[in-house]
């Protein structure tokens, strides 16, 4: 995934932009392999590094959830995490991913992937 000028790699990538899984229009993402927050847990094994795309509550659950099965975990999302919640909440769910290891990235603009 190519999000602004950084690059990142993970043989996985779940899609998490909103309570039912959307796929994002994303160039490259039919090419890519690509789990929803439907399809996660169908996997047997753990993935190595996972990227999250989308900062809601799905999202955020998602990544922290794989973070503390051991996980190298990266959150993208295009503005902030949890744009419509407070933000007094927010700092303490921000706060609580980033202690547990999950790296965010707000403002992050995925431009395309590529497997």
């Amino acid at each position: 995934v190519v999000a602004g000028n950084t690059e990142i790699t993970a043989r996985y990538f779940v899609i998490a932009t909103g309570s039912r899984a959307f796929v994002p229009p994303i160039p490259g993402l039919d090419q890519t392999p690509f789990l929803t927050n439907e399809t996660v847990f169908e996997n047997r094994t753990f993935p190595e590094h996972l990227i999250v795309i989308g900062g809601g509550p799905i999202g955020l659950e998602m990544a922290h959830a794989h973070r503390r099965l051991g996980c190298k975990v990266t959150l993208l999302e295009g503005k902030a995490i949890m744009p419509k919640d407070d933000p007094e909440l927010v700092a303490v769910v921000r706060d609580s991913v980033t202690a547990d290891g999950v790296i965010l990235r707000e403002g992050a603009t995925v431009v395309r992937t590529a497997k």
